[in-house]
């Protein structure tokens, strides 16, 4: 699948990849950990949740996939200290990228009611990178555009820059009415204010096969010819927990 894609052998590159709206049930997260990591990747998982109002019965999930050659951690408080709201948002620490590591967070908010039917999202991410002293990078479909975050109040309380891709492509294309097409920005990600004059701009990926949302991928030096590269992705067809 597309989140676990092979790395690129034209450039020195270290991935991570958040992934949204995996929809991994519970009983199947170790298997998908293993099928990870086999395909060369080391992962943290928040399942899937129940929910009515969707045809199958499960929404959401996300996880955080590293390349095995990165050091990779649970935050401070152990394993259970990494999903910080089940199905929503999940967190590790990276090593390797830079010195006492980068916090990474992968989230996926409701989609529908702005900032505010999210806070309970946001306040979770912002108590995660207060008791951290690691940069951090956050990665999420957000569902709703970061002017909306900016007037929240939430960006600015945890010190972030927002990396977004041209909102003139957008990051989400969905068809109203009699067709008509409207792009919004609503996948990006919020960067330490510390290390964003390190990071490269934000760019959707318009090729990917993945329907609605593209991938949305930044990036940042370091040093010597290498560069971290992070890719936020939703799924486009149910990624299988079985090994391939």
């Amino acid at each position: 699948r597309r989140c676990l894609s092979a790395v690129s052998q034209e450039r020195a590159e270290l991935y991570k990849r958040p992934v949204q709206d995996p929809v991994v049930k519970p009983e199947d997260v170790n298997t998908a950990q293993e099928w990870a990591f086999r395909s060369g990747w080391r992962s943290v998982w928040s399942a899937a949740i129940r929910s009515e109002t969707i045809a199958s019965g499960w929404s959401s999930g996300v996880a955080i996939v590293v390349r095995k050659f990165l050091g990779i951690r649970y935050p401070e408080g152990g394993e259970a200290s990494s999903v910080l709201v089940p199905g929503k948002a999940i967190a590790c620490i990276i090593e390797g990228a830079n010195k006492g590591g980068l916090l990474a967070i992968g989230g996926y908010c409701h989609t529908g009611g702005g900032a505010e039917a999210n806070t309970y999202i946001h306040s979770a991410i912002a108590r995660c990178v207060a008791r951290h002293e690691q940069p951090f990078c956050i990665a999420a479909d957000w569902n709703e555009d970061s002017s909306n975050l900016i007037s929240s109040g939430f960006i600015d309380s945890i010190g972030a820059v927002v990396f977004a891709p041209d909102p003139a492509i957008g990051s989400c294309v969905t068809f109203g009415i009699e067709g008509v097409e409207r792009i919004s920005t609503i996948d990006y990600f919020l960067v330490s204010s510390s290390i964003a004059m390190v990071f490269s701009q934000a760019t959707a990926d318009t090729l990917a096969d993945i329907p609605t949302h593209y991938p949305v991928n930044t990036g940042y030096s370091l040093g010597k010819g290498a560069s971290l590269c992070h890719d936020t992705i939703r799924k486009g067809k149910a990624n299988p927990v079985t090994p391939i």
